[in-house]
């Protein structure tokens, strides 16, 4: 997951912080990211199954088109399927993809902020 951010990433320019909004995007950082409970809605339990889900916040685009065209020719240059959640034309676009590997990554991007967020699937600790 943390090579599909730093791939990701390296396309973009600004700055990119965690969640907090304040400490800056760092893969040793992510590397010891905790892992969450997965949670399923109908039974309330994944039983004891976990994932990562990191969340990172970075600059503002004044170029929409650019930004979401950046990140989503990137992810189908690897091999991924591009899906166009909410059109440039909001003026809050947002694009998702999975990978072989089973991370969903999703891209947003406006004029006050963009955002990158990835998630594992749901693995036992054990095997995660």
């Amino acid at each position: 997951m943390i090579h599909e951010l730093e791939t990701t990433l390296a396309g973009l320019q600004g700055a990119w912080t965690f969640e907090d909004g304040t400490t800056p995007w760092s893969s040793d950082i992510a590397q010891r990211y905790p892992t969450t409970p997965c949670d399923d809605v109908t039974t309330l339990s994944r039983g004891g199954q976990e994932r990562v889900d990191i969340s990172l916040f970075g600059p503002p685009f004044a170029d929409l088109d650019s930004a979401v065209e950046n990140v989503g020719g990137n992810w189908h240059a690897r091999g991924f399927t591009v899906k166009v959640v909410i059109p440039i034309e909001s003026g809050h676009p947002e694009i998702t993809t999975n990978t072989p590997d089973g991370i969903s990554l999703a891209f947003t991007a406006n004029a006050s902020g963009s955002s990158l967020s990835a998630k594992t699937g749901c693995a036992d600790p054990a095997t995660a």
